[in-house]
């Protein structure tokens, strides 16, 4: 077995993370001769069949991050270069990399075999086969005493996981990985498993833990002098606090890992977290910069899968301003670099975007069609996060139809998939949908409980966009009611978040609402002045049919206050009047009394 040994020792020199550290072709090709004689046919042609197939791929574990909507997730740097063998070739090497496994005495090599191919499987999100690989080698690694080995295989398990949205699989996975590095006393490994669980926390939305988990691979790293590593940490805290509405601190840190790392991948997602801090503000110039500089990072690197999330970004800015054709450019472009890569989740987002495209243009037959694509390709791939995202567009373009009793279906669907996954943001995002739903059908309790809940989670996740979101509906529910005071108070609360977000769009739009509670309490001069400045606000921003609609509505309200100020002054004048007549006829009334009361004195005298 010295040859095999001699081989692995040449496939480790081929993964180093320097090229200039790795051998030549030509260097290769002569070790390989050299080693050809005293291996069994089949060993040998498993060990080469891995050997060229493999030889790409770093030798240090990596963490591929997996992606949802509404936080992106594929914010960490992905070393692994994807591969041009068919699946039918690379389950053949799989078979044959078990068999060389099980006849080997050298447990440890077969391990590492199956370790190596698990990475190719994962780079190629052939998820089962990176799965059973990955399990597999930590058995081998278990049977030759190989602790550090298992803390690696239990790491990529949980990448894997993650992945597919397994995320009780995946934390059990990493605790595992984290648990054996802590044996180990391997700090860095053990950062690394702690960055993992951070992963999964934030996908699921529960970000305290998340942060928690963040913060303590931070310090690792920071007394470890290891940078690449913090700004790993960093780039994951800042998803978290960007998630959380917490902008101006989610900012500081993107800046903090892009100023640490002279990585490019690093940089480039450090800049593309920031694209997403700066649209989610409004900021629209500063994130299509973000974004750009990030797209000619992972143009650099050779980063597919970034290059595809930069452009999924600059669509969003394209659509938030209202440029739809350059929007639908992009994702299309994202979706086809996703396809040709075998990359089905993130594809899904970039069909996700142009349903939403569609959506925005009232072309929803098209958008319907675009989101039916998402939900049958994330069926096809047990991806329940894609399937509950595709759920909830098809829910708003039922919403947008008058359908409300599909949208109450799609919306409900949407919300047990959220919760099985335990996506509390998602949840939020369903229940608020389903919100409009009863509402729309006058169903005034069950509209109120959805958004309050709604509300509530928003809060626990302190996602303000959303808070506000819910506070505004609730104010459409206790208006709807008559319960004008409830429905301003909701209204103030909501204007009150948007302010602080900067969100002008719903500033303009809590203001309206605010407008009109204060009509029906005919507070007009506070009516008037919130109508007032959310007119503003929709000139500002080029909002032209909200502020057409927000002109007719004060001309209408200045029209009818002058016709109810009318008749309160035709009406004083009136009680007036009525007034003056009483006194003169009590007056008089008095008058006769005193006068006869005069008569009859005289007369008794």
């Amino acid at each position: 077995m010295s040859q095999v040994r001699d081989l692995f020792r040449l496939m480790t020199a081929c993964w180093a993370l320097e090229p200039s550290d790795r051998p030549s072709a030509e260097d290769c090709l002569e070790e390989v001769r050299r080693l050809v004689s005293g291996i069994s046919y089949p060993a040998l042609s498993c060990l080469l069949i891995v050997y060229f197939q493999l030889s790409n791929i770093p030798s240090s574990p990596t963490r591929l991050s997996f992606k949802i909507r509404s936080t992106s997730l594929s914010r960490h740097p992905a070393q692994m270069r994807y591969l041009t063998s068919d699946i039918k070739r690379a389950k053949s090497i799989h078979r044959s990399a078990l068999e060389f496994a099980r006849s080997s005495e050298d447990q440890l090599a077969a391990a590492n075999t199956l370790f190596r191919l698990g990475g190719t499987y994962h780079a190629r999100r052939k998820y089962q086969l990176a799965e059973e690989a990955f399990i597999h080698a930590q058995v081998y690694y278990a049977s030759a005493g190989n602790l550090a080995g298992r803390a690696r295989a239990f790491e990529e398990l949980g990448g894997v996981y993650g992945a597919q949205c397994l995320y009780g699989n995946a934390e059990i996975s990493y605790l595992r990985a984290k648990t054996t590095y802590a044996r180990l006393k391997d700090d860095l490994g053990r950062a690394g498993a702690l960055c993992g669980l951070g992963d999964i926390y934030r996908a699921r939305c529960k970000y305290k833990e998340a942060e928690e988990f963040y913060q303590e691979a931070r310090g690792i790293h920071a007394r470890s002098g290891e940078d690449r590593g913090r700004a790993n940490a960093l780039l994951g805290l800042g998803e978290i606090y960007s998630a959380q509405s917490r902008y101006r601190k989610a900012e500081e840190t993107f800046l903090q890992a892009r100023d640490m790392c002279g990585d490019d991948l690093a940089r480039a997602n450090a800049w593309g977290g920031l694209g997403d801090v700066y649209r989610a503000q409004n900021k629209y110039d500063e994130a299509d910069e973000a974004y750009r500089a990030a797209y000619t990072l992972h143009t650099k690197a050779r980063d597919k899968s970034g290059i595809a999330n930069a452009l999924l970004g600059l669509g969003e800015v394209y659509q938030a301003r209202g440029k739809y054709h350059e929007a639908e450019v992009m994702f299309n472009q994202a979706q086809t670099i996703h396809e040709h890569a075998g990359n089905d989740v993130d594809r899904v987002n970039a069909l996700l975007g142009l349903g939403d495209v569609h959506r925005a243009r009232r072309k929803f037959d098209e958008a319907e069609k675009l989101f039916n694509q998402a939900l049958n390709l994330s069926a096809q791939a047990d991806n329940d996060l894609g399937r509950a995202n595709a759920l909830r567009g098809l829910g708003d373009i039922h919403l947008a139809q008058l359908n409300y009793d599909q949208a109450e279906d799609s919306f409900s669907l949407a919300l047990n998939l959220f919760d099985g996954i335990g996506n509390d943001g998602g949840s939020a995002d369903a229940l608020l949908g389903l919100g409009h739903a009863y509402r729309a059908q006058t169903k005034w309790d069950k509209a109120e409980e959805s958004f309050k809940n709604a509300q509530f989670i928003y809060a626990h996740i302190r996602n303000n966009v959303g808070r506000a979101n819910a506070l505004s509906g609730i104010g459409d529910v206790y208006h709807a009611l008559g319960l004008y005071g409830d429905a301003e108070r909701s209204y103030q609360q909501a204007y009150n978040l948007y302010a602080g977000l900067s969100d002008d769009p719903g500033k303009a739009n809590a203001l309206v609402g605010l407008g009109e509670a204060c009509v029906a309490q005919v507070k007009y001069n506070d009516a008037e002045m919130a109508f007032t400045r959310a007119q503003k606000i929709y000139t500002r921003i080029g909002n032209g049919p909200g502020r057409a609609n927000v002109i007719r509505t004060l001309e209408g309200l200045r029209r009818d206050r002058k016709k109810v100020e009318g008749a309160e002054t035709s009406a004083t004048g009136s009680r007036i009047r009525l007034h003056a007549k009483a006194v003169v006829i009590f007056e008089g009334d008095y008058a006769i009394r005193l006068y006869l009361r005069i008569k009859k004195v005289k007369k008794d005298m």
